[in-house]
């Protein structure tokens, strides 16, 4: 005869240990490189500014690389932020790399004109 044993007790939660790799959403991901892409198109700008160039190209690194960058990188980072608010992982983070880097370059550009 077999004996079944019955807990009242529900299992543990296991919690699993975060691993070294990046786990994060396509929107984490997409503020990340968007921020990036930004920063590099606002330090061509900013060298742009000290050379004397076409506007035409200046224009275009302008809204091409830093400024519609920034946008994707505001909108995808509170995108990540948002949906990682209760997991607090790596497309959280990224998220708020990307909301902080757009404060800090716009607050530079209000300044610097």
């Amino acid at each position: 005869m077999k004996r079944v044993v019955v807990s009242t007790n529900p299992p543990a939660a296991v919690a699993s240990a975060p691993s070294g790799r990046l786990r994060s959403l396509p929107w984490g991901f997409i503020a990340l490189l968007a921020t990036i892409l930004s920063a590099i198109g606002y330090a061509l700008q900013t060298l742009l500014d000290v050379v004397h160039l076409p506007s035409d190209i200046t224009q275009l690194v302008f809204f091409g690389f830093f400024e519609w960058d920034g946008i994707l990188a505001l909108i995808a980072g509170c995108v990540a932020v948002v949906a990682g608010r209760k997991r607090k992982d790596w497309m959280f983070r990224f998220g708020l790399i990307a909301i902080g880097y757009v404060i800090m370059a716009q607050t530079i550009q209000l300044l610097w004109d």
